[in-house]
């Protein structure tokens, strides 16, 4: 959108009139801007939940996540970076070309401690970014 926006810019830099067609594709993507990341969003979503119950496991060789249907470790060198919130730590991994996030909601961490050990343990791991 912003190419659009730019390219508009310098056509009119130059004296060039607006072309309805660049009009109609910022137009477009104005409108698909709000939507479509929601339904991605929606889909991801769905896509985990009807998959079932699984869990991760944070240890010394990294991420271990176990689903009714697969197994998949990541070494800690595929999480690139993490965010803590009041709520969760999202960890950003990276699997090949696929880019990804790991959130563990703190109300899963229900051991004295767990949430700041499990930040010292990233932190020590990954380090913040």
């Amino acid at each position: 959108m912003a190419l659009v926006a730019a390219f508009h810019v310098a056509f009119l830099y130059l004296g060039i009139p607006p072309s309805p067609l660049m009009l109609g594709a910022a137009a477009v993507l104005v409108v698909l801007a709000v939507p479509v990341p929601l339904l991605i969003t929606a889909h991801a979503y769905r896509a985990v939940r009807d998959k079932g119950e699984g869990r991760c496991v944070l240890d010394g060789d990294g991420v271990g996540c176990h689903g009714a249907e697969e197994v998949q470790r990541m070494p800690w060198s595929a999480v690139t970076g993490f965010r803590e919130t009041d709520e969760m730590f999202v960890l950003l991994v990276r699997n090949g070309r696929k880019q990804g996030i790991l959130a563990v909601p703190k109300r899963v961490l229900t051991g004295p401690g767990e949430a700041e050990l499990l930040g010292a343990l990233l932190d020590e791991r990954i380090g913040r970014r």
